[in-house]
């Protein structure tokens, strides 16, 4: 079996850095099996395996969910923008996450300066993912948003080979050409597209950005699950507290900043209740999003969890046509069953290689 899961066993170099030595960085202790575990660190197992994939499989309905409700504010208030919503988001993750903290008796305390190093390196490249995810639903159906995010599973492989050292086989590579194929196809053929933004207010230049800006954010955050697989030791709830606290007070600076000096317009005071419903709600979805796609990553691969984001575009096209009423093109059904095919195909191969 891999070594690079988690669980007893000597732990194996996850970063390095040119020729220096990878303790510098992770290590985990041998643990001998009768040993009983820390909550902070799960044993291998293969119900640990199911479980990650379960946490992963309820974090894509919840997320597309999410996805629904930013993309239903937009169109109820055009002048809200993304920072607006990672600001919200935030503020609820750290309350959600701090109420786990209180109630498992954990800390800040528990994150050394290289677990601390590595939690900046994910928000400074998480925090502009996530707002360009943001900001592409505004423009985009959530089910083509989707649709480029699936990519993340293969960006996934690839970062996890460069820098956990998992193996990538040959037929993934095959399907990872194939799925960026699909993806091409969606993209080339919705631009002509008079219905792809639900809206005709878009433009295709606001499209070609909100495609450039989602794929910039696919990549992103196919490096942060890396980073949070690196981190299989520290607890998913002070993992994503501390993400959210640093979160909040960036997306807080960067909403004033903006609202002070580049829009000055806009009057909160229109919001109305329903605008606040949704933002609460929302902040609430991306937290338990947020605890269970961390926890995923935990208790499983990296490579295998992010192959079940193909659920991604199944949820959101059917949150399209549920909530706005969207009818998927030709184009868009045959990109999108290459991107799933070809991500079955690698949590196949996942599952399969695990059993042996």
């Amino acid at each position: 079996m891999d070594q690079n899961k988690h669980g007893g066993g000597q732990g194996t170099p996850l970063i390095t850095d040119n020729n220096k030595s990878a303790d510098k960085y992770f290590e985990i202790e041998p643990e001998p099996l009768q040993q009983p575990v820390s909550p902070l660190k799960p044993p291998e197992s293969k119900l640990h395996n199911v479980l990650g994939l379960i946490c992963m499989f309820f974090a894509q309905i919840i997320n597309a969910l999410g996805l629904a409700v930013v993309k239903h504010l937009y169109h109820s208030n055009p002048s809200l923008t993304a920072f607006e919503v990672t600001t919200t988001r935030a503020l609820f993750q750290i309350l959600f996450n701090q109420l786990i903290m209180w109630y498992l008796k954990l800390s800040y305390s528990v994150i050394n300066r290289e677990q601390a190093k590595k939690l900046f390196a994910r928000f400074a490249i998480g925090y502009p993912a996530w707002t360009m995810l943001f900001y592409s639903v505004k423009v985009l159906p959530i089910g083509l948003s989707q649709s480029i995010q699936n990519l993340q599973p293969f960006l996934t492989l690839v970062f996890a080979f460069v820098i956990l050292r998992e193996t990538v086989k040959r037929l993934e590579v095959v399907n990872m050409v194939v799925a960026f194929v699909g993806v091409l196809l969606m993209v080339a053929l919705s631009s002509g597209t008079d219905g792809i933004s639900h809206s005709s207010t878009h433009t295709t230049v606001e499209f070609a950005l909100a495609v450039i800006a989602n794929a910039l954010s696919t990549t992103m955050i196919s490096l942060v699950n890396v980073i949070i697989r690196s981190l299989k030791g520290l607890h998913y709830s002070v993992m994503a507290g501390f993400q959210a606290i640093v979160t909040f007070i960036a997306s807080l600076v960067v909403l004033v900043f903006y609202r002070v000096f580049i829009n000055t317009d806009y009057d909160y005071s229109t919001l109305t209740a329903s605008d606040w419903f949704y933002l609460i709600l929302n902040g609430l979805l991306q937290a338990i999003m947020q605890l269970l796609w961390i926890k995923s990553l935990h208790l499983d691969k990296a490579g295998r969890s992010a192959s079940l984001i193909f659920l991604s575009i199944v949820m959101g096209y059917i949150a399209d046509y549920l909530f706005f009423g969207y009818h998927m093109q030709w184009f868009e059904i045959v990109g999108a069953g290459m991107i799933v095919a070809t991500s079955v195909v690698v949590f196949g191969m996942k599952l399969y290689g695990y059993s042996n």
